[in-house]
């Protein structure tokens, strides 16, 4: 069975335009959607540029990231209205299960529908969306794992589940470890909600660091230090245990979650007295 689905989503931010036309799929038993639209950017796309794109088929979960090329030419250009069409291929077909949702950022826009019937998803919860937006800090994806299916216990022995972490933090190296960069696409949304805290397996040598929340203007500056409007803001200890945030972003196509832990490498051994940060249930609403 084949599927054609109208969306006709139309998004404007600091970046662009971009215009969800329709999500189809030649055949609802295999694990292949194709999402049609266009995209219209402000200023031309450098030669390397590109424009980041990421899925998310919630349920399971499975995503995929890249990015998205014009239907034709070499790039997207100011003012320029260029079509697109991008296939996705998750890991459940449509036809199995009743798995229907897919969730996708496009220019930091969140688009989240029941792709078989075309109505929107008004709270997404996009905590293992892949990172797909441009913050001048490439995200180290590598450094990032899921909880699994048993959660975390954070310091107050408190399980959480659908985290977001850096696992295995003893075999990363100071360069690695110096900065946390975790950017979420929230356009189109209102309220942003996550739980943020460390997990209970802390080591009793680890250092205080400040996380910041930077709204889409965020820049890291290398060792001039990053810059952004900020959010929110909280100096994360070896006690602190998981705390709800919540945030205005309807005025934000992205947001990013940074952390300079302050490890360097000192040009000999190296010890990791880090605390290791977790992030779980992030949501966008309308």
């Amino acid at each position: 069975m084949t599927l054609h689905t109208m969306i006709n989503d139309t998004r404007k931010n600091e970046l662009g335009t971009v215009k969800i036309l329709s999500i189809e799929s030649e055949d609802t038993n295999s694990n292949s959607y194709i999402i049609n639209g266009t995209i219209t950017l402000k200023k031309d796309l450098e030669e390397k540029e590109k424009v980041l794109f990421s899925a998310l088929q919630p349920d399971i979960p499975f995503s995929e990231d890249g990015w998205i090329e014009p239907d034709e030419g070499d790039n997207f250009f100011r003012n320029v209205e260029t079509s697109f069409t991008r296939s996705v291929d998750m890991n459940v077909p449509l036809a199995s299960n009743q798995v229907e949702d897919l969730y996708f950022t496009v220019l930091g826009e969140t688009f989240a529908y029941n792709v078989r019937t075309g109505k929107e998803i008004k709270n997404p919860d996009i905590s293992r969306m892949p990172f797909a937006i441009d913050t001048g800090a490439e995200p180290k994806n590598q450094i990032f794992g899921g909880s699994g299916v048993d959660g975390i216990l954070d310091v107050a022995k408190k399980r959480k589940y659908n985290v977001t972490e850096i696992y295995d933090y003893t075999s990363l190296t100071p360069e690695e470890i110096g900065y946390v960069v975790m950017p979420y696409a929230t356009g189109g949304y209102k309220t942003l909600t996550f739980n943020i805290g460390t997990d209970q397996d802390v080591p009793a040598d680890g250092k205080p660091y400040e996380v910041v929340v930077y709204g889409s203007d965020f820049k890291d500056l290398d060792d001039s230090g990053a810059k952004g409007t900020v959010l929110w803001k909280k100096t994360i200890t070896k006690d602190t245990p998981f705390q709800a945030v919540k945030l205005d972003v309807s005025k934000q196509s992205g947001v990013t979650i940074f952390a300079d832990t302050k490890i360097r490498d000192n040009g000999y051994s190296f010890d990791l007295p880090f605390l290791p940060l977790a992030v779980s249930d992030v949501t966008l609403k309308k």
